[in-house]
């Protein structure tokens, strides 16, 4: 099998420790998607790559190897995001993005238009104002979503066409759709979106410049997230089904 000699630019979304000195890391690579790599020692005292190699930071990378076992042999920190990783409430919602980038995507598989998304948004996030990261944090949950060709489409209610913002409505995962209120009262409240999140989920599909400029209040907050987190992971297990 050929030996690979690869520069990329990654973000980094995770790592995990391997024996006594080695890291395994899960690259978002512009280039190729996401890809996991060993960086060999890079835990010892004497290694000079580990600081280069934390979660939520954006590096120039050379992997080396053959077919699908990759190493890192070079790394240098392009930039390392430090408003975000000072920021609990924008590291939560970063990672929540991150973690379903890795249930909807498969390795090598390039989404160069997502690599962009998510290092805007590593960047936007802690430095918004806090009403107006929950509707950042549907955007790109939904973007995620567009690009793994499962978002659902939430312009008009599936039974009987209803386009408006007034009615609450409820997702249907199964359908990749939403009901409104009035067609469907009942059903489970984990799917529900009310009115507000509605509008929210609006806009954030929209992706223009109104999402970083749409505020809710902390009352709304939970109501406009939760429920895209709930179908991210959803869709999530039905892909890990499939494999």
């Amino acid at each position: 099998m050929p030996l690979f000699h690869q520069s990329v630019r990654a973000l980094v979304l995770s790592r995990r420790n391997l024996g006594e000195a080695d890291r395994l890391l899960t690259l978002f690579t512009y280039e190729a998607g996401l890809w996991r790599a060993a960086a060999h020692g890079v835990r010892s005292l004497s290694s000079r790559r580990g600081s280069h190699l934390e979660p939520f930071t954006e590096i120039a990378v050379v992997l080396s190897g053959h077919g699908r076992l990759s190493r890192i042999t070079a790394a240098e920190t392009h930039d390392y995001f430090s408003a975000l990783h000072s920021d609990d409430d924008a590291l939560r919602r970063a990672y929540v993005v991150a973690c379903g980038l890795l249930a909807l995507f498969g390795e090598h598989d390039p989404q160069p238009a997502l690599y962009l998304l998510l290092q805007q948004l590593w960047h936007h996030l802690p430095r918004l104002p806090q009403p107006r990261r929950p509707v950042a944090e549907v955007a790109a949950v939904l973007a995620l979503l567009a690009g793994a060709g499962t978002a659902p489409h939430i312009s008009r209610c599936r039974v009987c066409g209803y386009t408006g913002t007034d009615r609450s409505v409820r997702l249907e995962p199964v359908h990749g759709s939403i009901v409104c209120s009035a067609c469907s009262p009942a059903g489970p409240s984990v799917w529900r979106l009310s009115s507000v999140a509605l509008k929210a989920a609006r806009i954030a599909a929209a992706r223009n410049d109104l999402v970083l400029r749409t505020a809710v209040s902390e009352t709304d907050a939970m109501a406009v997230t939760m429920p895209w987190r709930t179908y991210l992971r959803w869709q999530g297990a039905q892909i890990a089904g499939e494999q």
